[in-house]
């Protein structure tokens, strides 16, 4: 009785050890900090930033306008897209890559993915109130993923069109 007891608890450890090699983790969120910028007041942003560097950023207003820092490493200008994904709803949004941007990244050169037509503003007060009420953001890009913790916005709804 004690051998098969062993045996089993041996087996057990093994399928969970294989189990647990298998999954798939997801990336832990990016430490950070959601803002809103109200500089612009008829412009106000939605801005995820890592120290200094801005990650994310939406503006809505009279027009939207949408940034995102490309991982990895710096890439050639032209056209690209990402996948947004909330808890509940997914975006898939077209643009282009650009390596000149108003945003730094300390000293080195970085990309970043900007959207500014009008795909975005047709259903832009959905896509915010996605974003607000998800536990976490996530960005899907041919060159990698930024997983970005649930905003915790004061005021965030401003953001509207």
């Amino acid at each position: 009785m004690r051998l098969f007891n062993a045996i089993e608890l041996v087996l057990a450890f093994s399928l969970l050890s294989a189990w647990i090699d298998t999954a798939t983790p997801q990336p832990a969120p990016s430490r950070g900090v959601w803002q809103l910028d109200e500089e612009d007041p008829d412009r106000p942003a939605l801005v995820f930033k890592q120290g200094e560097d801005v990650i994310f950023y939406v503006a809505g207003g009279d027009a939207v306008e949408l940034w995102i820092a490309w991982p990895g490493l710096p890439q050639p200008e032209g056209n690209a897209s990402v996948t947004i994904r909330t808890t509940t709803r997914a975006f898939t949004v077209k643009g282009g890559l650009t390596n000149e941007h108003p945003f730094t990244r300390g000293d080195e050169q970085s990309t970043y993915f900007r959207q500014t037509d009008t795909s975005l503003a047709r259903d832009f007060n959905a896509f915010v109130d996605a974003l607000l009420a998800s536990k976490d953001v996530v960005v899907a890009t041919k060159s990698g993923t930024i997983t970005m913790p649930r905003i915790d916005v004061k005021e965030a709804n401003k953001l509207r069109l």
